[in-house]
């Protein structure tokens, strides 16, 4: 259980009201911030896979939120890795998902593409999710190189932005 660091961060970018929109949990280093941060702040880069959205969507469902943060770059909230997640907490009315934010410039990250001959950096993601314009699913590869926790939530309490039901194991 976590019961400190709920620093919460007002008002984020133009045209979201003026809620909360992260919930500090904890810093995990420079620039490295894990949150729970609200759904709509999100902005996907990628599309997903309807039959693997399905078995995300049933496993939540029954056992909750349980596995590591989604990855969400922190200067424009777009998420990294972790869209299959996060459109599951979507369509199951979830306000918040538990969110490591990070910089593309992070000694702890590296971006790579699934599929060969695809070129794909950081300056190409950001476009691609400002415009809309998504990249196939399982487009980009970003790899974390530091020991991510490991997160279990009720759907109650990511759906009220708690922290309290947030573990780590």
């Amino acid at each position: 259980m976590i019961h400190a660091m709920a620093m919460e961060v007002g008002g984020c970018g133009a045209g979201l009201s003026k809620s909360i929109q992260l919930r500090k949990i904890s810093s995990l280093g420079v620039d490295l911030d894990l949150v729970l941060a609200r759904i709509d702040l999100l902005k996907p880069h990628e599309q997903v896979v309807h039959d693997h959205l399905v078995e995300i969507i049933r496993s939540i469902k029954e056992k909750g939120y349980y596995g590591p943060p989604i990855l969400v770059e922190r200067d424009h909230y777009i998420i990294l890795d972790g869209h299959h997640r996060v459109n599951a907490l979507k369509s199951l009315e979830v306000e918040w998902v538990p969110a490591l934010l990070l910089r593309y410039q992070s000694e702890y990250l590296t971006l790579t593409s699934w599929k060969p001959g695809v070129n794909v950096s950081p300056h190409y993601v950001i476009r691609r999710a400002l415009s809309g314009k998504l990249y196939p699913p399982k487009t980009t590869r970003h790899i974390i190189h530091l020991k991510l926790p490991v997160i279990k939530a009720s759907l109650r309490d990511l759906r009220i932005g708690s922290i309290r039901g947030v573990s780590f194991e």
